[in-house]
Parts: structure tokens; C-alpha cells; sequence
């Protein structure tokens, strides 16, 4: 190899091992107060507690549904009248396994336009 080589995987190790120490440094303390925010072609539409279980349905004008299940324990998209069903498989986002999962705390059903994130209260 290289020098010019050697520095330039050097260089991504570093950029890649500092992006991982901020999302460390962001990653919501134990006992924050979670919140989940349901929008609708990037309007609010509903904001709920975690702690408080309940289904929130989704209705457009369009016909579009989506129905989102807030358990008190974490968030998932129950249903959707898309043709993918991708948000579906998408599981439950929780204050547990938001940092390991691809989308982070976000469940995206894009034929719908609808995003739902469990965010920590600031």
C-alpha cells in the first residue's frame, strides 16, 4: 500500500470513530421522558407520552390510514393501507433499541407521508 492510501483509511477510521462518539455523547441519559411525535407530510399530527398507552389512528382525506400503537413500552405502526407494508415490519422502536436500529427512533411509511419518532424530552 500507499502512503497516500494508508492515510486516507486512517483518515476514515477517524471521521467514522468520531461520528460514532457523538451519536454516544446525543444518545438520551437513563430516565429522560420520552415523547412520541406523529407527523403527516411533515406536519405535527399527534404527540403522545410513552408512558401513556394508546392507539393513535391516522386518517388523510386522501384515504390513506395508518394506525400507530404507543404500548409504555416503546412505538410501533400497527397498520397501514400502503401496498409495502414496510413501516409495518419496521417493529417496535423503544427507548431500549434506539440506538441500534437503522432508522434510530423513527418508523417511516413513505407512500403515506407519515414519519413517527420517539424522541427524549429535552
Amino acid at each position: 500500500m500507499k502512503k497516500r492510501e494508508i492515510g486516507l483509511i486512517v483518515g476514515i477510521l477517524v471521521v467514522a470513530a468520531g461520528l460514532y462518539g457523538f451519536q454516544l455523547l446525543r444518545a438520551p441519559r437513563a430516565g429522560a421522558h420520552w415523547q412520541v411525535r406523529v407527523s403527516v407530510d411533515g406536519e405535527e399530527y399527534a404527540l403522545a407520552e410513552l408512558s401513556q398507552p394508546q392507539r393513535i389512528e391516522v386518517r388523510q382525506p386522501d384515504g390513506k390510514e395508518n394506525i400507530v400503537v404507543v404500548d409504555g413500552q416503546g412505538v410501533y405502526m400497527e397498520s397501514a393501507n400502503c401496498e409495502n407494508q414496510q413501516c409495518v415490519h419496521q417493529g417496535v422502536v423503544s427507548p431500549e433499541n434506539i440506538a441500534d436500529r437503522y432508522l434510530g427512533g423513527s418508523i417511516v411509511c413513505l407512500p403515506n407521508r407519515v414519519l413517527v419518532e420517539l424522541e427524549a424530552e429535552q
